[in-house]
């Protein structure tokens, strides 16, 4: 093929074939034209086309989609805006939208929905959408649309969240919005949780995260909104979406992390780990120890009684901060004299093989509370003044006792006047009382005075509770042992 650019023409080599293909051509013979077709299998002589009428070119498509119809822009936060339209239609096919804002393209979508982000709080936007085709047609553009965002302050964001009677003594919300901390905490029958979000929550969201949910997904499009009887169903973990950021609200697992915190449970005792207060992530652990002659003896030695069980706090991973400890005691057991101003809450140091007693602890019920900097072994104790009897070691053996054997009760208290020790049944009945002077106690291998008490004569079969107390002049020291009886 030859090209004069002067002539604004060209001539292909006499008698050779256009080519099997139609060919478009801008105007190949300068006969005025816009554009000739070379049919597939056309002869040309210098610059005429022989068979130019035979047919075979296929048309360029130069149509452009219709207009998009029915924009709507919807503000749903201070900083976003949400646009939708009815689809456009094209000969052969509509290949995507192109969004504008203020006359300026801001995006290019497939759909005909777009979320235009990062917008100015109390400020109106105009948006318009002109659709085209793969051969590059652009329709016009669109009616505008105009939508303003709502200001970033002001109202107030109230949730209403509603747990069964499962799960009432384990319900733990916390939100964490720009400055203030919500904590809440609910016991007893189905739990409501009301949460209110000073200056209103531009974004809601109410996500399932674990177990069985109800589901909410709500958007706050003015500067307040009240939802309310989100049901939980036993078990459930849900997430909480506030202005783009996560917090947490349900049932707690034993996860910790820096960003939510977490709460674990072991009967009474509890430990909780507040939003900030760990790097990283873990999972607590509780576990409820059983007697070590080691640490009993620097019980005794360090002048402290037990008033409930040694636990065993873990953090599997993660560095803690700080948490709380809530551990459970029975009063029952602080001798007559002293009184819970003397409770405390101690951890085993086992560098040193000591208790170290924490100074920092109030009640809250039936519960002893301080804050840690560390997990360890933690026990509520009571000081004792120094010669007080207490209450070190209690225990039953053979437990259970089977055929001819006696249960016999040993307790380990140091020196008092008298013991009494009295036998229930599981129906809270006295079954046998006993009484008998302490004036000549028995030492083990440590030096520590211990009693011993063997109950014979008949007994049925069944689970009992000895109650052993310790009496002096001044003092009463209280303990309490389960056995079981098989004949």
């Amino acid at each position: 093929m030859f090209v004069n650019p002067a002539n604004r023409d060209f001539r292909l080599q006499s008698g050779s074939p256009a080519r099997t293909l139609g060919v478009d051509v801008l105007d190949l013979d300068n006969d005025g034209s816009t554009t000739d077709v070379i049919p597939a299998g056309a002869y040309v002589t210098g610059n005429e086309i022989i068979g130019r009428t035979g047919g075979g070119g296929t048309p360029p498509d130069v149509t452009p989609p219709s207009v998009p119809g029915n924009l709507s822009a919807v503000a749903v936060s201070s900083t976003q805006i949400n646009l939708s339209w009815s689809a456009s239609t094209d000969n052969v096919g509509v290949a995507g939208y192109r969004i504008f804002r203020g006359g300026s393209q801001i995006a290019t979508v497939s759909g005909t929905s777009y979320s235009n982000t990062g917008l100015t709080a109390s400020t109106q936007y105009s948006y318009t959408v002109a659709a085209y085709d793969a051969a590059g047609n652009v329709s016009a553009q669109s009616a505008a649309a105009t939508a303003e965002t709502p200001g970033s302050s002001g109202g107030t964001t109230n949730l209403r969240m509603t747990f069964p009677p499962e799960d009432a003594s384990r319900v733990i919300v916390a939100v964490k919005t720009n400055d203030p901390l919500i904590l809440g905490e609910v016991n007893g029958g189905a739990v409501e949780v009301s949460i209110e979000f000073p200056g209103g929550a531009e974004e809601l969201t109410l996500e399932q995260m674990a177990g069985d949910a109800s589901v909410l997904y709500a958007y706050v499009s003015t500067s307040s909104l009240t939802v309310e009887d989100v049901s939980m169903r036993h078990g459930a973990e849900v997430g909480i979406l506030v202005g783009g950021r996560r917090v947490r609200s349900g049932v707690e697992t034993n996860v910790v992390s820096a960003a939510f915190g977490g709460r674990v449970w072991q009967g009474r005792t509890q430990v909780v780990v507040m939003p900030g207060q760990m790097s990283g992530e873990g999972r607590m652990g509780i576990n409820a120890l059983g007697s070590d002659a080691g640490r009993r003896n620097a019980l005794n030695e360090q002048n402290l009684m037990l008033l409930g069980e040694e636990m065993d706090f873990t953090l599997s991973s993660g560095s803690l901060n700080r948490a709380t400890v809530l551990l459970a005691y029975d009063g029952g057991l602080i001798p007559q004299g002293l009184g819970l101003s003397q409770a405390r809450i101690a951890y085993f140091n086992p560098s040193t093989g000591r208790w170290e007693v924490q100074e920092n602890v109030a009640v809250q019920g039936d519960l002893l509370t301080c804050d840690v900097s560390h997990f360890s072994i933690y026990a509520p104790v009571l000081v004792l003044p120094a010669g007080t009897p207490s209450v070190q070691e209690l225990y039953v053996y053979p437990n259970p006792s089977l055929g001819a054997d006696n249960p016999t009760i040993r307790v380990k208290m140091g020196s008092v006047d008298t013991v009494e020790i009295d036998i229930y049944d599981v129906s809270g009945t006295r079954v046998h009382t006993v009484s008998f002077p302490g004036t000549s106690p028995q030492i083990d291998g440590d030096g520590q005075y211990y009693y011993e008490y063997a109950w014979l004569g008949d007994k049925a079969s069944g689970v009992y509770v000895a109650s052993v107390k310790g009496k002096t002049s001044t003092a009463t020291v209280k303990g309490k042992v389960k056995f079981a009886v098989i004949r």
